[in-house]
């Protein structure tokens, strides 16, 4: 039976979950373009000590892109209320565990000034985030809050923009997020969703 005091519990965390979403999604917006912009048009050094303060800029905003990996994935995963099943629950472990790694080695790499090379690490972590957001991806294929196409393009998305971007390919990540943004708007409006 459904009460009037789990309906209201229901829509606060609805509304919770939308605000840490597209407040992911906004801090994703900015992070990335500035991304671009470092990436493309600033000079840095490959690898080593820091040489030019845009290695600074380029590496810290690694710092962004982990956050709002963790906390788009958990927030997505979350507005399902579990409905992802197994795939879903595991998707986002994978992910967090992964983005909570990168978010590490990044912040130690611009706290002493230099690459931090922890093996392996990087590239596991960062392809452990691509197959965590691809398991979310399936679990929420039948869900339906997200359209399917979104949720293809999610991993595709977040791999040549984030972690393994080069030039200006966190524009793609970009686009991706003001899809998510245009989704989640009409979806709300449409009552869809209890914002």
């Amino acid at each position: 039976m459904v009460t009037t005091e789990t309906t209201r519990s229901g829509t606060a965390s609805t509304t919770t979950w939308l605000a840490l979403i597209r407040i992911a999604l906004l801090v994703g917006i900015v992070s990335t373009i500035a991304f671009a912009v470092v990436a493309t048009g600033w000079t840095t050094s490959s690898g080593g000590e820091f040489q030019y303060t845009a290695d600074y800029w380029y590496t810290a905003l690694g710092l962004p892109l982990a956050a709002v990996g963790l906390l788009l994935a958990l927030g997505v995963y979350r507005l399902q209320s579990g409905r992802t099943g197994r795939r879903g629950t595991v998707g986002v472990w994978i992910n967090g565990v992964c983005c909570v790694v990168l978010f590490t080695e990044v912040l130690g790499s611009v706290v002493t000034g230099s690459e931090l090379r922890w093996g392996p690490v990087y590239p596991l972590c960062a392809l452990g985030t691509v197959v965590g957001l691809g398991l979310l991806a399936a679990g929420s294929w039948r869900v339906g809050i997200f359209p399917r196409w979104l949720l293809g393009v999610w991993p595709v998305a977040w791999i040549v923009g984030s972690f393994f971007a080069q030039g200006a390919t966190p524009l793609l990540l970009t686009a991706f997020y003001i899809a998510v943004w245009v989704v989640l708007s009409r979806r709300t409006a449409s009552g869809q969703l209890t914002a």
